[in-house]
């Protein structure tokens, strides 16, 4: 009973993640001239992974990647919550999209469920998911990009 009950509770956290990130995804189709803009954002039960460029005093445009597990953080027991470090983490910047990719290459993050792709960088991202994760992978992802 206990381990349906965790599965419940981690569909439900899943499916209200997906929801809200889809929500401020959209919400930032409409900032594309803010200087910070999210480029693409994928997400797991536990939290998400972020990829976002900023202009900084009108320089050219700079990727940071965030990483975010603070929904697993708050289903984890106090004692627990120790073991796994910060839940919420963000890199240095880099000045290029490849260099932008390969922070994000230390997880498997075409495997994950993809929230939002911004437009301007959909097809260089499939194509990434292809060349990483194959033509089912890629495939998997122009389905759910679809449906959101």
């Amino acid at each position: 009973m206990g381990n349906r009950c965790l599965s419940f509770r981690m569909e439900l956290l899943r499916t209200t993640a997906v929801w809200d990130r889809r929500a401020r995804g959209s919400s930032n189709l409409k900032k594309q001239s803010s200087p910070s803009e999210v480029i693409l954002e994928v997400g797991a039960e536990g939290g998400t992974l972020t990829l976002v460029r900023e202009r900084i005093g009108g320089a050219e445009w700079q990727f940071r990647m965030g990483r975010d597990e603070e929904a697993i953080y708050d289903l984890l027991l106090e004692e627990d919550r120790g073991k796994i470090g910060n839940y919420f983490a963000r890199t240095e910047s880099v000045k290029s999209f490849p260099e932008a990719l390969n922070l994000l290459d230390k997880y498997p993050w075409f495997r994950l469920q993809p929230l939002y792709v911004h437009p301007e960088f959909l097809d260089a991202i499939l194509l990434e998911v292809g060349i990483r994760g194959g033509v089912q992978q890629e495939a998997r992802w122009r389905e759910q990009l679809k449906q959101s």
